[in-house]
C-alpha cells in the first residue's frame, strides 16, 4: 500500500511482479516493527523481575515469502473492504 501510495507501483500485475522484492522488503520492516516477539516480551518480563539477563535488541523475523501479483491484488481488496465494513461504509 505504501509503495502504490507513494506512486512506486501501479496496481497492475506486470507493476507489481517488477517489484515484489521491494514489496517483501516492506513487509518484513513492518512485521519487525509492528509484531510483538513473544521471546524478546518474555525475556524483558524476566529481566524485570531480576530473574534473566538485560535482553540486547529486538529479534529478528522470517523475510516473508514472495506471492503472485494477483494474490496481493485480493488481499489488498479483502483489507479495503474489511476497513470500509468496519467504518460503517
Amino acid at each position: 500500500m505504501e509503495l502504490y501510495e507513494a506512486k512506486k507501483i501501479k496496481g497492475t500485475d506486470q507493476s507489481i511482479t517488477l517489484a515484489m522484492e521491494d514489496i517483501v522488503d516492506n513487509a518484513a520492516a513492518y512485521l519487525k516493527k509492528e509484531l510483538p516477539d513473544p521471546e524478546e516480551d518474555l525475556a524483558i518480563k524476566l529481566w524485570k523481575e531480576k530473574k534473566g539477563i538485560k535482553p540486547k535488541t529486538k529479534g529478528s523475523v522470517t523475510r516473508p515469502d514472495e506471492v503472485a501479483a494477483r494474490t496481493l491484488r485480493n488481499w489488498v481488496r479483502l483489507y479495503k473492504k474489511r476497513r470500509q465494513d468496519r467504518a460503517g461504509g
